[in-house]
Protein backbone atom coordinates (compact mmCIF):
# COMPACT_ATOMS: atom_id res chain seq x y z
CA UNK A 1 0.00 0.00 0.00
CA UNK A 2 1.50 3.31 -1.11
CA UNK A 3 1.18 6.29 1.24
CA UNK A 4 1.78 9.53 -0.68
CA UNK A 5 2.29 12.61 1.49
CA UNK A 6 3.01 16.21 0.52
CA UNK A 7 6.73 15.75 -0.01
CA UNK A 8 7.41 12.03 0.30
CA UNK A 9 5.88 8.63 -0.19
CA UNK A 10 6.43 5.29 1.50
CA UNK A 11 4.85 1.86 1.70
CA UNK A 12 2.87 0.61 4.65
CA UNK A 13 5.24 -1.86 6.31
CA UNK A 14 4.80 -4.40 9.06
CA UNK A 15 2.18 -3.68 11.69
CA UNK A 16 -0.07 -5.44 14.18
CA UNK A 17 -3.29 -4.69 16.02
CA UNK A 18 -4.94 -5.61 19.33
CA UNK A 19 -8.74 -5.35 19.55
CA UNK A 20 -10.29 -5.34 23.03
CA UNK A 21 -13.99 -6.26 23.17
CA UNK A 22 -16.67 -8.19 25.05
CA UNK A 23 -19.79 -10.27 24.33
CA UNK A 24 -17.64 -12.76 22.42
CA UNK A 25 -18.04 -16.53 22.27
CA UNK A 26 -14.47 -17.55 21.54
CA UNK A 27 -15.38 -20.91 20.02
CA UNK A 28 -17.76 -19.30 17.55
CA UNK A 29 -15.28 -16.54 16.74
CA UNK A 30 -12.49 -19.01 16.00
CA UNK A 31 -14.81 -21.04 13.76
CA UNK A 32 -16.06 -17.98 11.85
CA UNK A 33 -12.57 -16.62 11.36
CA UNK A 34 -11.41 -19.99 10.07
CA UNK A 35 -14.25 -19.97 7.53
CA UNK A 36 -12.80 -16.80 5.95
CA UNK A 37 -9.22 -18.05 5.99
CA UNK A 38 -8.07 -16.46 9.28
CA UNK A 39 -6.39 -18.85 11.73
CA UNK A 40 -7.05 -17.95 15.37
CA UNK A 41 -6.35 -19.76 18.65
CA UNK A 42 -7.32 -19.20 22.26
CA UNK A 43 -4.31 -18.84 24.56
CA UNK A 44 -3.52 -17.87 28.11
CA UNK A 45 -2.36 -14.31 28.72
CA UNK A 46 1.03 -13.78 27.08
CA UNK A 47 3.11 -11.27 25.12
CA UNK A 48 4.52 -13.78 22.65
CA UNK A 49 4.48 -13.13 18.90
CA UNK A 50 2.53 -15.75 16.98
CA UNK A 51 2.08 -16.57 13.28
CA UNK A 52 -1.69 -16.69 13.90
CA UNK A 53 -4.31 -14.43 15.49
CA UNK A 54 -4.61 -15.16 19.20
CA UNK A 55 -7.39 -14.64 21.72
CA UNK A 56 -6.28 -13.78 25.26
CA UNK A 57 -8.10 -12.71 28.39
CA UNK A 58 -7.54 -9.15 29.62
CA UNK A 59 -8.59 -8.25 33.15
CA UNK A 60 -9.05 -4.58 32.26
CA UNK A 61 -12.02 -5.30 29.98
CA UNK A 62 -15.40 -4.84 31.65
CA UNK A 63 -18.41 -6.79 30.39
CA UNK A 64 -19.30 -10.44 29.97
CA UNK A 65 -16.96 -12.59 27.90
CA UNK A 66 -14.30 -9.92 27.49
CA UNK A 67 -11.42 -10.83 25.22
CA UNK A 68 -8.49 -9.34 23.35
CA UNK A 69 -7.83 -10.37 19.75
CA UNK A 70 -4.18 -9.95 18.82
CA UNK A 71 -2.98 -10.15 15.23
CA UNK A 72 0.22 -11.73 13.97
CA UNK A 73 2.66 -9.55 12.05
CA UNK A 74 0.74 -8.01 9.14
CA UNK A 75 2.05 -6.13 6.14
CA UNK A 76 0.74 -3.59 3.66
CA UNK A 77 -2.45 -4.10 1.68
CA UNK A 78 -2.58 -7.84 2.40
CA UNK A 79 -2.51 -7.07 6.11
CA UNK A 80 -5.24 -4.47 5.75
CA UNK A 81 -7.37 -6.96 3.83
CA UNK A 82 -7.00 -9.45 6.69
CA UNK A 83 -8.11 -6.81 9.19
CA UNK A 84 -11.19 -6.11 7.06
CA UNK A 85 -12.13 -9.80 7.10
CA UNK A 86 -11.71 -9.95 10.88
CA UNK A 87 -13.87 -6.86 11.40
CA UNK A 88 -16.64 -8.34 9.24
CA UNK A 89 -16.66 -11.49 11.39
CA UNK A 90 -16.70 -9.49 14.63
CA UNK A 91 -19.71 -7.58 13.31
CA UNK A 92 -21.48 -10.83 12.40
CA UNK A 93 -21.07 -12.38 15.86
CA UNK A 94 -22.14 -9.24 17.72
CA UNK A 95 -18.85 -8.28 19.39
CA UNK A 96 -19.19 -5.12 21.47
CA UNK A 97 -16.91 -2.47 22.97
CA UNK A 98 -17.23 -0.04 25.87
CA UNK A 99 -15.08 2.57 27.61
CA UNK A 100 -12.85 -0.11 29.13
CA UNK A 101 -11.79 -1.29 25.66
CA UNK A 102 -9.05 0.07 23.45
CA UNK A 103 -7.58 -0.44 20.00
CA UNK A 104 -3.81 -0.79 20.00
CA UNK A 105 -1.71 -0.53 16.85
CA UNK A 106 1.94 -1.56 16.59
CA UNK A 107 4.29 -0.46 13.81
CA UNK A 108 7.61 -2.18 13.29
CA UNK A 109 10.31 0.40 14.00
CA UNK A 110 12.92 -0.76 11.50
CA UNK A 111 16.18 1.11 11.94
CA UNK A 112 15.03 2.95 15.06
CA UNK A 113 17.43 3.80 17.87
CA UNK A 114 16.88 5.40 21.27
CA UNK A 115 17.33 8.75 19.51
CA UNK A 116 14.59 7.77 17.07
CA UNK A 117 12.32 6.87 19.99
CA UNK A 118 12.96 10.29 21.48
CA UNK A 119 11.95 11.90 18.18
CA UNK A 120 8.76 9.83 18.03
CA UNK A 121 7.86 11.04 21.52
CA UNK A 122 8.52 14.66 20.52
CA UNK A 123 6.20 14.22 17.52
CA UNK A 124 3.42 12.75 19.63
CA UNK A 125 3.76 15.36 22.34
CA UNK A 126 3.22 18.01 19.66
CA UNK A 127 0.17 16.39 18.09
CA UNK A 128 -1.54 14.78 21.09
CA UNK A 129 -4.03 17.57 21.82
CA UNK A 130 -5.14 17.65 18.21
CA UNK A 131 -5.48 13.86 18.13
CA UNK A 132 -7.58 14.10 21.30
CA UNK A 133 -10.10 16.07 19.24
CA UNK A 134 -11.06 12.99 17.23
CA UNK A 135 -11.12 10.67 20.25
CA UNK A 136 -13.96 10.21 22.77
CA UNK A 137 -13.71 12.26 25.98
CA UNK A 138 -12.65 9.12 27.89
CA UNK A 139 -9.44 8.95 25.80
CA UNK A 140 -8.46 12.63 26.02
CA UNK A 141 -5.98 14.43 28.23
CA UNK A 142 -4.80 12.45 31.23
CA UNK A 143 -8.07 10.99 32.52
CA UNK A 144 -7.35 7.32 31.73
CA UNK A 145 -4.60 5.53 33.64
CA UNK A 146 -4.23 2.96 30.88
CA UNK A 147 -3.33 5.67 28.33
CA UNK A 148 -1.63 8.49 30.16
CA UNK A 149 -0.71 11.67 28.34
CA UNK A 150 2.72 11.93 26.79
CA UNK A 151 2.80 15.71 27.13
CA UNK A 152 3.97 16.10 30.73
CA UNK A 153 5.69 12.73 31.08
CA UNK A 154 9.48 12.72 31.55
CA UNK A 155 11.37 11.50 28.49
CA UNK A 156 12.98 8.79 30.65
CA UNK A 157 9.62 7.00 30.75
CA UNK A 158 9.91 6.40 27.01
CA UNK A 159 13.62 5.72 26.56
CA UNK A 160 14.16 3.52 29.64
CA UNK A 161 13.44 -0.19 29.45
CA UNK A 162 10.81 -0.53 32.18
CA UNK A 163 7.51 -2.27 31.43
CA UNK A 164 5.75 -0.12 34.04
CA UNK A 165 6.12 2.79 31.60
CA UNK A 166 4.00 1.25 28.85
CA UNK A 167 0.64 2.76 29.81
CA UNK A 168 0.91 5.90 27.71
CA UNK A 169 -0.89 6.95 24.54
CA UNK A 170 2.43 6.26 22.84
CA UNK A 171 4.17 3.18 24.20
CA UNK A 172 7.87 2.90 23.41
CA UNK A 173 8.40 -0.03 25.80
CA UNK A 174 7.21 -2.38 23.05
CA UNK A 175 10.35 -1.39 21.12
CA UNK A 176 12.55 -3.16 23.65
CA UNK A 177 10.37 -6.29 23.67
CA UNK A 178 9.13 -6.54 20.07
CA UNK A 179 10.93 -3.89 18.00
CA UNK A 180 7.68 -1.95 17.57
CA UNK A 181 6.14 1.33 18.66
CA UNK A 182 2.62 0.93 20.05
CA UNK A 183 -0.16 3.50 19.80
CA UNK A 184 -2.69 2.98 22.62
CA UNK A 185 -4.62 6.25 22.26
CA UNK A 186 -7.59 4.97 20.24
CA UNK A 187 -10.89 3.91 21.79
CA UNK A 188 -12.14 0.35 21.45
CA UNK A 189 -13.71 -0.45 18.10
CA UNK A 190 -14.45 -3.31 15.72
CA UNK A 191 -15.27 -0.90 12.88
CA UNK A 192 -12.94 -1.42 9.92
CA UNK A 193 -13.00 2.21 8.75
CA UNK A 194 -11.86 3.40 12.19
CA UNK A 195 -9.15 0.77 12.42
CA UNK A 196 -7.89 1.30 8.86
CA UNK A 197 -7.61 5.06 9.25
CA UNK A 198 -5.86 4.79 12.61
CA UNK A 199 -3.33 2.37 11.12
CA UNK A 200 -2.65 4.86 8.31
CA UNK A 201 -2.46 7.87 10.62
CA UNK A 202 -0.05 6.19 13.03
CA UNK A 203 2.11 4.95 10.15
CA UNK A 204 2.48 8.59 9.08
CA UNK A 205 3.46 9.56 12.64
CA UNK A 206 6.22 6.91 12.59
CA UNK A 207 7.42 8.18 9.22
CA UNK A 208 7.53 11.74 10.59
CA UNK A 209 9.84 10.54 13.37
CA UNK A 210 12.28 9.21 10.75
CA UNK A 211 12.96 12.74 9.50
CA UNK A 212 13.99 16.00 11.17
CA UNK A 213 11.92 17.05 14.18
CA UNK A 214 13.12 20.60 14.65
CA UNK A 215 10.36 22.50 16.46
CA UNK A 216 8.35 21.84 19.61
CA UNK A 217 5.89 24.69 19.09
CA UNK A 218 2.34 23.66 19.98
CA UNK A 219 0.05 22.82 17.09
CA UNK A 220 -3.06 24.85 17.89
CA UNK A 221 -5.30 23.97 14.94
CA UNK A 222 -6.24 20.91 12.89
CA UNK A 223 -4.70 22.54 9.82
CA UNK A 224 -1.41 22.92 11.75
CA UNK A 225 -1.34 19.19 12.42
CA UNK A 226 -2.07 18.42 8.77
CA UNK A 227 0.76 20.68 7.63
CA UNK A 228 3.15 19.21 10.21
CA UNK A 229 2.50 15.65 9.06
CA UNK A 230 2.52 16.56 5.35
CA UNK A 231 -1.12 15.69 4.64
CA UNK A 232 -2.35 19.02 3.24
CA UNK A 233 -2.09 18.95 -0.56
CA UNK A 234 -4.04 17.54 -3.49
CA UNK A 235 -1.11 15.23 -4.32
CA UNK A 236 -1.96 12.81 -1.53
CA UNK A 237 -2.75 9.20 -2.36
CA UNK A 238 -6.44 8.31 -2.28
CA UNK A 239 -6.08 6.37 0.98
CA UNK A 240 -4.52 9.38 2.70
CA UNK A 241 -7.13 11.77 1.29
CA UNK A 242 -9.80 9.48 2.66
CA UNK A 243 -8.10 9.40 6.04
CA UNK A 244 -7.89 13.21 6.23
CA UNK A 245 -11.60 13.51 5.41
CA UNK A 246 -12.45 10.79 7.92
CA UNK A 247 -10.76 12.61 10.79
CA UNK A 248 -11.99 16.04 9.69
CA UNK A 249 -15.55 14.70 9.86
CA UNK A 250 -14.92 12.86 13.13
CA UNK A 251 -13.56 15.99 14.81
CA UNK A 252 -16.72 17.86 13.87
CA UNK A 253 -18.98 15.06 15.06
CA UNK A 254 -17.26 14.72 18.43
CA UNK A 255 -17.23 18.50 18.96
CA UNK A 256 -21.02 18.74 18.44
Amino acid sequence: MNIQLRDKNFSLGNFGIEIEMYNVNTTILIERLGAVGITARYEGYNHNNRPHWKLVRDGSIRGANGIELVSPKLNGQAGMDAVEKVCAVLDEIGAKVNRSCGLHVHHEAVGFTRESLSKAVKVYKRIEKRVDEFMPVSRRGNVNNMIRSTITAPDAMFSSHNSAFRYFKLNCQSFFRHGTIEFRHHSGTTDFAKIKNWILFTAIVIEKARGPVSSEKELKRWVDLKWYLGITTANLSDEVKGMVKFYTDRRRALAA
